[in-house]
Parts: C-alpha cells; structure tokens; sequence
C-alpha cells in the first residue's frame, strides 16, 4: 500500500492548513499507461441458421479430433479465406 502515493500520506499527520489548501508543488502520480490489447471484442449479427452452422462446424471439428476450435476461430479463418469476387449479396 506504501507504494501508491495517494495512500503512501498521512492526512491527519498534516497540518490543517495543508490539508485543504493548495498542492500545487506536489506532483502528482502519473496514469499508467495502457496496454496494447492483442484482442478486440466485437459484436455482430448472425441468423440463428448461422449460429447453428457454426455450431455444428465446431462439433465435427471436435469430434474429428481438432484442438482449440471454436466459433470464434472459424470465423477468422473464414475472414481470412475471403475474396470480393467470391461476394453474394444479403439474402
């Protein structure tokens, strides 16, 4: 707990006239910067048939002995396989 400065002083140990009055000497902790995430959760649609196909690709790709499969990694592959040309419009 010492080592976080806002814990690190007594406020009670100061005099009062310190307590409220202006602290414009001291400095201030610096944010922490923030970490690069490798992922992003994102959301989008799917029709339940949609979900039913994913979760039945995933059932095989199990029951066929592959590790790690899920929904999610189906999806990407299939991102990554995409081209324009193959494109269908929207039902």
């Amino acid at each position: 707990m010492a080592e976080d400065p806002k814990l690190s002083r007594n406020p009670l140990a100061m005099p009062e006239d310190l307590l409220y009055g202006d602290r414009s000497g001291e400095q201030l902790a610096r944010p922490k910067a923030r970490v690069e995430r490798d992922v992003i959760l994102a959301t989008f649609s799917l029709y339940p048939e949609d979900i039913e196909q994913l979760n039945q690709m995933v059932k095989e790709l199990k029951k066929a002995g592959q590790r790690g499969v899920n929904k999610s990694r189906i999806v990407r592959q299939a991102l990554s396989a995409f081209r324009s040309k193959d494109f269908k419009p929207p039902r």
